[in-house]
This record gives C-alpha cells, structure tokens and sequence, in this order.
C-alpha cells in the first residue's frame, strides 16, 4: 500500500519522490494536491518567462513617450515590441509546457490505475499537449504579425479571440479536459489488477 499523504506537502514530497514510477495507484487528494502544486510552478515559470518581453515592451513605451510620440503611436510601439519579443517567449513557454507533462504523467497513470484504467490512456493527453506545443511553434510568425499590425488593445483582443479556436488550443484544452475528467474518477474500491489502494 503506498504511504498516506496527510496534505499539501506530503503529496508534493511523494509525487516527486516517484517522478518516474509509473505502477501502483494514487487517490484523488495525491494527485489533486500535486496538480495543484504544478499549476502554480507553470504560473510562475510563466511570468518568468515573460519578463524580457515586458522589459522589451516598458523600453518602447519609454523610448516613445521621450520622443514625444501620442498614445496612439506608443501603442502601436509597444505591440510591436511585443511581437518581436513573442518568438523568445514562446519557446520557452513550450519548454516550460515539456516540463509539465514530465512532472505530471507518472502521477496521471497511477490516478488511470486507481479508476481502474490502463495507464497508457494517459498517452492521449499528452499527445494532445504535444500537438498544441508544435501548433503554437507553428504559429509564431503569425502571431509576432499580429502584435506588430494590431493598432489598438480592442484590435488586438480580436485577433487573439481567432487564435482561441485554432486547433492547436483546442488540443490544449482537450488534454486538460481529459486529465479532469479521469482525475476526478472514483477510487476503485479494495486491490485492482494495478495494486493495492492507496491510502488517501
């Protein structure tokens, strides 16, 4: 039987202490903590990752407000700005994204195991999250296009609304879709053929 997780941290503790240990069987609160934990390194990570493009940003307004240009012109500066620092944030975003999926898919097959489900379900998610990670790289150049001709946010809003249904985000929502859906699946109740129940 896998050692009981009291909360928060000792989740985290297990999860990483069995980061490529894909037998055995994890409970909801294991694997909702561990999620949790990850959600908050993926937001962190992320706002590092964009610091240089907001620096990049700040030093066009800057540059264009001391030369006196209007707001418009300013604006349309700083989206440039933004679109040039895009392609830099983009990939480490994807980086950031591998990352992600190597911290979590241990964790997912052991909650696929204690639902009762073969752990190579967990393959679909994580081809999902591939393909949105190729998709956004694919992507690039239109989307520095777009931050360079957008001229106003409300321009800008528009085009990132397109951007929502192309199919690489929708394969992104896909895989967290189904990671909900099968995460939050009923233990099955006593041993199953992936082990003995945890204990949370």
């Amino acid at each position: 039987m896998r050692e009981h997780t009291e909360g928060v941290f000792d989740a985290i503790k297990y999860c990483f202490a069995h980061l490529t240990d894909f037998s055995g069987r994890d409970g909801r609160a294991t694997f909702w903590w561990w999620v949790l934990f990850i959600v908050v390194l993926q937001f962190v990570l992320g706002l590092l990752a964009s610091i240089p493009m907001l620096i990049q940003t700040l030093g066009a307004a800057m540059d264009g407000a001391q030369a006196g240009a209007d707001a418009a012109q300013i604006e349309g500066e700083v989206f440039e700005a933004m679109g040039e620092g895009f392609g830099a944030t983009a990939y480490i975003s994807a980086a950031i994204s591998l990352l992600i999926i190597a911290l979590i898919a241990a964790a997912f097959v052991r909650r696929l195991h204690d639902a009762g489900f073969s752990g190579w379900l967990a393959l679909a998610p994580i081809a999902l999250q591939i393909a949105a990670i190729i998709g956004s790289i694919v992507l690039l150049e239109q989307v520095a296009a777009m931050f360079a001709a957008a001229q106003n946010q409300a321009e800008l809003q528009a085009m990132q609304a397109d951007l929502m249904f192309h199919w690489s985000s929708i394969c992104g929502w896909l895989a967290i879709l189904f990671v909900l859906i099968f995460g939050i699946m009923k233990s099955q109740d006593g041993p199953n053929s992936y082990g003995e129940p945890p204990a949370t």
